[in-house]
C-alpha cells in the first residue's frame, strides 16, 4: 500500500528536517476513483499533520495516451485528466507552505491500516453501506 511508502518518506523528511534539509509540500493522491479512497487518504494526511494537495482520478485516457507515446497533456490537453493535470501543475507551482510530516509509528500505522481494512471489508460484505473515519 502506498500509505505505507508515504509513511517512511515521512520518517526521511522528518529526520532531515532538523538539518533544514527536508520539508513536504503535502500529499498528491494518485489513482484515486472511490470516495472511501479520498477518506483514507484524508484521514491519513490529518494524522500525519500533513494535506492533500491534489486527488488524481485513475483514468483510461492515461493508458491511451502512454500507447500513442504522449503525455496525456500532448495527446488530450483538454479531457477531464489533462484538466486535473493542468490544475495540478498549478498548484504545484503557487505552492508556499511545506512543513516537517509527523510520521505513524510502526504499531501505530498498523493499527490505523487495520481498522480501516475492517472497515473496507464491511464495506464490500454489506454490513456498512458507507465508510465512517476509522478510530
Amino acid at each position: 500500500m502506498a500509505v505505507y511508502a508515504a509513511n517512511n518518506l515521512f520518517r526521511g523528511i522528518h529526520k532531515y528536517s532538523n538539518a533544514k534539509g527536508a520539508l513536504l509540500g503535502g500529499i498528491i493522491a494518485n489513482s484515486i476513483n472511490q470516495p472511501y479512497s479520498k477518506q483514507i487518504v484524508d484521514d491519513f494526511a490529518a494524522r500525519t499533520s500533513t494535506q492533500v494537495v491534489q486527488y488524481v482520478p485513475r483514468s483510461i485516457t492515461v493508458a491511451q495516451s502512454e500507447l500513442q507515446g504522449k503525455t496525456v497533456i500532448e495527446a488530450h490537453p483538454n479531457s477531464d485528466q489533462g484538466i486535473v493535470y493542468k490544475e495540478l501543475a498549478r498548484k504545484v507551482a503557487e505552492h508556499e507552505v511545506s512543513k516537517v510530516p509527523s510520521p505513524l509509528g510502526v504499531n501505530e500505522l498498523r493499527d490505523w491500516a487495520k481498522s480501516w481494512a475492517d472497515e473496507l471489508l464491511a464495506l464490500e460484505s454489506g454490513n456498512v453501506r458507507s465508510v465512517s473515519l476509522a478510530v
